[in-house]
């Protein structure tokens, strides 16, 4: 009974070291690609009984590397690293592991037994992972993977074509050509599942599909050999190469319009090339790889132009004799940007989806006059502007200037050359300039000390005019609002007294044209409160005869409306006068001895305001004609 149970045990320990699958993974490392083979090496770490590992060095050759990097899905070289990643911080488990290259798992391999071992962390292991990917026809079609003796189609991925490219030693590009579906009874496919954090193609999970299906089909990259870069657009720059993972500039010598057509069309612009040489003193250029590029114009890539050996230049180390390339259009779209109306703004060329401005040096009003006819056929006058009167939606310039003498039809015609124009030297351009209408909005009247705004509005016309006021104040603030077709003038003010009767002129201009100068005037009325006394003359009365009481006002606008009142005692007659700086009332009546002592109040009231009334009452003295009235006085 002791000795079956023994075995029983036994069998089973010895089973699971040989069919429980264990994990490995290489830690402190690094991954990368280089010529088309992607590369991750680092510590050797093997995780089995729920505990992760280094393994020694000891007896671990090329073949055990071999063994690990197939558990990692590499199934290129595979190099086993010692002295390079020591001093790990898990424990030893594994020694003197030796395997065939065979094996489908380290444990499966001869070793001393888990956790065995007479190493220090100065013999930790580290192994370098190889695998080689590859496009079906060098620089585009199909990815596949190298898996012993054969490349094998990779199945459609999440992985983009930039990575892809990259991973290959080739211009990065997110270009696909096509996505076709995939079936073999005859062919393997590998299926690959990225996240999109590796940074290798290498490090997504893959499974080997026998004789199946590929669910998503299988994706055709195009990567290319060649791009621009360090440009103001995606259209120009200095042209960069890739030859064997690795990258450089072209000299410039026996390098034309030739040479730089070539490259645009293998870049996909189909459009002609220039030379440029204002790039010639960019400085961020790498070493030559080509030099005394002869090119018939005809070529599908520069490649295939004559050229020096790989390497091989007389060229200039500090990069002075770097290529640049501008790429020109057959054909191209003219736009304007930022304007009231469709007939100014912003001067704009069209490549491809992208705006760029064109630049403001030596663009005259020749070139104006073909840009606008180009737009439209009846334009009939131009006029050049600054581009600082507009908005644009890109600081993109296109780095040639034109040439015109205004007979051209379109401005592709004209004569053009290279320069090299700042982001903010754009030029605006304005066809068939017209002259805005102007309407004027003053408020009448205003009241004094209550802030109100004026507002001039110009409608129409190009190009957008300049307006300024000249009014009472001139510190009061100003403010424009601008639409589509109409720009206003805000103008705050806060009426003073002085200001009532002064002249507000909106004046509208614009300043690069011969157009005369727009006016429009309006006269403010200011109502402010009377501020002075009323002005009462009021003699001394006698009894029985006719007299007069007179008030008068001349402050306050409007002139305030006066008249008389008495209290309990008749009057002949009441009359008031106003005139263009004066109000006044008079009071006609016939005293008794009754009136003495009397008062008649003179009050004045400025309507269609909410200014307070005034008022100035006045008592009666009434001397007595006979003796008998003494007593009053």
């Amino acid at each position: 009974m002791y000795w079956t149970i023994l075995y029983i045990v036994v069998y089973l320990v010895f089973n699971r070291l040989l069919t429980d699958a264990s994990k490995v993974r290489l830690v402190d490392g690094k991954s990368f690609h280089e010529n088309g083979v992607d590369i991750y090496e680092g510590r050797l770490q093997v995780f089995f009984y729920n505990e992760w590992g280094n393994v020694c060095d000891d007896e671990f050759t090329q073949r055990s590397a071999k063994v690990v990097c197939g558990m990692l899905g590499f199934y290129g070289n595979a190099i086993a690293i010692a002295n390079t990643y020591k001093n790990g911080n898990k424990r030893i488990v594994l020694d003197n592991v030796k395997c065939n290259g065979r094996e489908k798992d380290i444990m499966n391999c001869q070793h001393q037994g888990w956790g065995t071992h007479d190493c220090s962390h100065e013999e930790d292991i580290g192994v370098r992972c190889e695998q080689t990917w590859r496009l079906s026809k060098s620089t585009e079609g199909f990815v596949e993977i190298h898996i012993i003796d054969s490349y094998i189609p990779v199945c459609n991925t999440n992985y983009s074509g930039k990575k892809i490219c990259q991973s290959l030693g080739l211009v990065e590009s997110n270009k696909i050509v096509g996505v076709v579906p995939a079936t073999s009874k005859t062919r393997r496919f590998v299926d690959i599942s990225c996240t999109g954090e590796e940074q290798i193609l290498s490090q997504c999970t893959r499974t080997i599909i026998k004789y199946g299906v590929c669910e998503n089909g299988l994706s055709a990259f195009k990567c290319l050999t060649q791009k621009l870069t360090n440009g103001t657009t995606s259209y120009n720059g200095r042209l960069e190469i890739y030859h064997e993972g690795r990258k450089g500039s072209v000299c410039d010598d026996g390098f034309g319009d030739n040479e730089a057509s070539v490259v645009c069309r293998y870049l996909g612009l189909s459009w002609n090339g220039r030379f440029s040489y204002e790039f010639k003193d960019w400085t961020e250029g790498s070493n030559y790889l080509l030099d005394d590029i002869d090119c018939t114009g005809r070529e599908a890539n520069i490649l295939s132009c004559k050229h020096t050996s790989w390497n091989s230049h007389n060229c200039d180390q500090k990069h002075r004799e770097d290529v640049g390339i501008q790429c020109l259009p057959d054909e191209i779209t003219l736009t304007l940007e930022g304007g009231n109306n469709e007939n100014e703004g912003i001067a704009q060329i069209l490549l491809g989806k992208q705006r760029t401005n064109i630049c403001s040096l030596g663009f005259e009003r020749e070139d104006a006059f073909v840009f606008c006819r180009e737009l439209n056929n009846d334009c009939r006058n131009v006029i050049v502007v600054s581009g600082t009167q507009y908005s644009s939606s890109t600081e993109y310039i296109y780095q040639e200037a034109f040439h015109c003498n205004g007979s051209e039809a379109k401005i592709i015609n004209c004569p053009r050359y290279s320069i090299k124009c700042p982001s903010d030297s754009k030029v605006a351009v304005v066809c068939d300039p017209t002259l805005p209408s102007v309407t004027l909005e003053v408020p009448s009247p205003l009241i004094v000390n209550e802030p109100v705004n004026l507002t001039c509005t110009a409608t129409g016309g190009s190009p957008s005019p300049n307006i300024w006021w000249n009014c009472c104040n001139n510190n009061n603030r100003t403010y424009v609002i601008q639409s589509e077709n109409q720009i206003k003038s805000v103008l705050e003010i806060i009426p003073s007294r002085r200001c009532n009767a002064a002249t507000c002129t909106c004046f509208v201009h614009h300043t690069e044209t011969t157009f005369p100068e727009i006016q429009k005037a309006e006269q403010l009325v200011i109502y402010y409160p009377v501020r002075d006394d009323l002005n009462v003359t009021a003699p001394i009365l006698t009894e029985h005869q006719s007299s007069i009481l007179t008030c008068e006002v001349s402050d306050g606008n409007p002139l305030p409306d006066i008249w008389w009142t008495c209290s309990g005692i008749p009057y002949d007659n009441v009359t008031s006068v106003v005139t263009h700086n004066s109000s006044s009332s008079t009071l006609y009546l016939t005293p008794t001895v009754d009136y003495h002592n009397k008062t008649c109040t003179c009050i004045g009231r400025q309507f269609n305001t909410t200014f307070e009334d005034i008022s100035e009452p006045t008592v009666l003295h009434v001397l007595c004609e006979f003796l008998q009235c003494v007593g009053y006085l």
